[in-house]
């Protein structure tokens, strides 16, 4: 909470069903995700959306938990 409460710090809502068409369209491009990991590239959707990351500007959103079995 300290950091949210900070100047720059922030929080974000997201849906589920916005988490579950990310997941899908991450699947689309081959990266096979857990329903959880999902989260961050939901959230800089919405971010880019406010303005915070533009088009243009490089984010490094990482992806693990394969929900590929051995």
């Amino acid at each position: 909470m300290e950091v949210i409460e900070t100047p720059d710090g922030d929080c974000i809502a997201l849906g589920a069903e916005a988490v579950a068409t990310e997941r899908n369209a991450l699947g689309h491009h081959g990266f096979y995700v857990e329903p959880t990991y999902a989260i961050a590239p939901t959230a800089l959707d919405r971010y880019r959306e406010r303005g915070v990351f533009g088009p243009d500007d490089d984010v490094v959103v990482p992806l693990t938990g394969s929900r590929l079995k051995k």
